[in-house]
């Protein structure tokens, strides 16, 4: 996603239950519906990598016993950063 100047704008979003979430938003939903002991820990899979020329994300699946949670996350790159070139 892109701002105004057409500036790559950090993400980091969370989808259960067909709702999208903040990574606070996403515990709590966890703990009051689905009643996951958060402080258990969980499984995490890399479902996707991107390398973009200005941005690099991922996609995650997250396991909390029977219950999964998809991540996406996305970076813009450094002006100097190799991958850029």
């Amino acid at each position: 996603m892109k701002n105004k100047k057409n500036e790559i704008i950090p993400t980091n979003v969370f989808f259960c239950c067909g709702q999208e979430f903040t990574q606070k938003e996403v515990i709590s939903h966890l703990k009051e519906v689905h009643s996951v002991d958060t402080s258990q820990p969980a499984n995490r899979r890399m479902l996707s990598h991107i390398d973009g020329a200005d941005f690099y994300g991922s996609t995650y699946e997250w396991t909390f016993g029977d219950i999964k949670v998809t991540q996406s996350v996305s970076n813009p790159r450094a002006k100097d950063d190799p991958m850029r070139f």
